[in-house]
């Protein structure tokens, strides 16, 4: 089972840790040196109160964090299991422009192989996951750009594919006549770039290049 923490989750975590150990060591030492004058003193019972609520709200900020199940990495569990179970190892195929409609139709043909499927994709203000929605509790999503090497370096060193399956491009025709010299960089110099990563990630991951029209 995979955790996945945001940075705030970890602060709480830590918070918690430390008041936790806080209000005990304040209430424990109230009631073994000062027990008398403790019932005695409404400020001091007030204050170990409060400590103790504080250390109550944030053990239950500190569970509800440890609890948050990341599904997407559960999906990739899960099939990898199955094809250990099955006796084969689990193959991890990337897909660039898997937001496409031939990258969907090849995702969730992938997925029903058996293999882990990861989804390449830009980052963009808002996302367009339209195509792939129904799929995406099972895919593993990872944000690079064909005009940047060190971020697809990085895309094939987290996911370690055995396949690469490279379907981004520039696709539409008007664009690529007023925008020449973006397609280009996205078509070709692009492509160049995803192979020279394989290269020095992995030689052995096999490439598949569907040709922008």
């Amino acid at each position: 089972m995979f955790f996945r923490l945001s940075t705030w989750e970890l602060w709480l975590i830590v918070a918690s840790i430390v008041l936790g150990f806080v209000a005990i060591g304040y209430l424990g030492g109230r009631v073994l040196r000062h027990q008398a004058e403790t019932l005695r003193e409404p400020v001091g019972i007030v204050q170990g109160a409060f400590f103790a609520l504080v250390g109550l709200v944030l053990a239950f900020g500190l569970t509800l964090a440890l609890g948050r199940y990341d599904s997407r990495r559960a999906a990739v569990v899960d099939a990898e299991s199955t094809a250990e179970r099955n006796g084969v190892d689990a193959k991890r195929a990337l897909i660039t422009g898997i937001t496409g409609q031939d990258g969907s139709y090849l995702a969730e043909f992938l997925l029903e192989k058996g293999y882990t499927v990861v989804g390449m994709v830009r980052r963009a203000s808002k996302d367009n996951f339209e195509r792939i929605e129904h799929l995406l509790p099972r895919l593993v999503m990872k944000q690079a750009d064909l005009l940047d090497q060190l971020s697809l370096i990085r895309a094939l060193e987290d996911s370690r594919p055995h396949e690469l399956y490279n379907l981004a491009a520039q696709s539409f025709v008007p664009t690529s006549w007023t925008q020449p010299v973006l397609t280009a960089e996205f078509t070709a110099l692009g492509v160049t770039r995803l192979l020279d990563a394989v290269r020095l990630v992995d030689p052995g991951i096999r490439f598949y290049q569907a040709s922008s029209s």
